[in-house]
């Protein structure tokens, strides 16, 4: 009874394992992987395309892997296979195969890196359907436009003035423009430093001012430059000088006007002659008063007689 059980029990086993061989699903389970990706193109640009290869390699020691098939999705959209899915009827054991992918861009795709979807769905030996799933990353870069109105300064400037330089800054491109900042140099004039306008997102514009000082040393017509710089947002940076010019006058100081005043004389004579006069004017006063009191006296003496 014990012998009859248990060769039914080894029959059931031989079975459920299969030919010899063959690995069940519940064992070493075959695999297929992304070896490696190329992109024909450094960067997708909005509206474009670009070859997307893809090599897989089925890792498997002893299994050949048939009926693949292979989707590239895009979890925002912005990226898309027009051909759709490509199937390849199989890879044997310990070697690879390499599919090429048409890959659209929108024309209104977000800048930056973009993570891709590599599905894959193939059968094993046994028609068991199996997948897997592996993340490609492609870079895609909107185009930078950044257009500014010309640098307004004054066409005269004088030594010691403190005139404003102003421009505006505007974002033509799809892409954002990043750390965009300003820098103004001037022989004779000094500035506070840079002005940062900061990040520029598409179709916006920034007003830049900036607040200069002329200098006392030179004199004349000066020429200079104003330098603009900017980033993407992969960091790349990009330059742009524009010429400026402008005439630094000398500081004129007015002359003060000092009033004429009549020569002062030593000796004060004016004042001795006015004195001795109002002296006169008094002793004959006094001189008049007194023969009038003279001769009202002798009168009344007369009288008296």
């Amino acid at each position: 009874m014990f012998y009859r059980i248990a060769c039914i029990a080894l029959a059931l086993l031989a079975l459920l394992r299969g030919p010899v061989g063959e690995e069940t699903t519940q064992g070493l389970m075959p695999r297929l992987m992304v070896e490696s990706y190329t992109l024909s193109e450094t960067y997708l640009i909005p509206g474009e395309q670009a070859d997307l290869t893809v090599k897989l390699f089925n890792t498997h020691e002893r299994n050949t892997l048939r009926n693949i098939k292979v989707t590239i999705e895009d979890a925002t959209g912005d990226l898309y296979c027009p051909e759709g899915a490509q199937l390849i009827r199989e890879i044997k054991q310990g070697e690879g195969a390499e599919l090429t992918f048409r890959l659209q861009a929108s024309p209104t795709a977000q800048d930056g890196p973009h993570t891709l979807s590599c599905i894959m769905e193939y059968e094993d030996v046994r028609n068991n359907i199996l997948n897997a799933k592996e993340s490609l990353t492609v870079n895609l870069r909107q185009p930078i436009r950044l257009e500014y109105t010309e640098p307004k300064l004054p066409q005269t400037t004088v030594q010691g003035d403190t005139p404003a330089l102003t421009m505006t800054l505007m974002n033509m491109g799809k892409g954002e423009i990043r750390n965009a900042l300003v820098t103004v140099e001037i022989p004779g004039l000094s500035t506070g430093g840079s002005v940062l306008a900061g990040n520029i997102p598409s179709g916006e514009s920034r007003e830049v001012k900036t607040n200069l000082t002329v200098g006392t040393t030179l004199e004349g017509n000066t020429k200079g430059k104003v330098i603009l710089t900017w980033e993407d947002a992969y960091g790349e940076t990009y330059r742009r000088s524009i010429p400026v010019t402008t005439k630094i006058e000398k500081k004129v100081v007015p002359v003060l006007q000092q009033e004429e005043t009549e020569p002062v004389d030593e000796f004060p004579w004016k004042t001795l002659a006015i004195g001795m006069c109002a002296l006169s004017g008094a002793l004959a006063v006094a001189l008049i008063v007194f023969i009038a009191l003279h001769v009202k006296r002798e009168r009344e003496n007369l009288d008296k007689l």
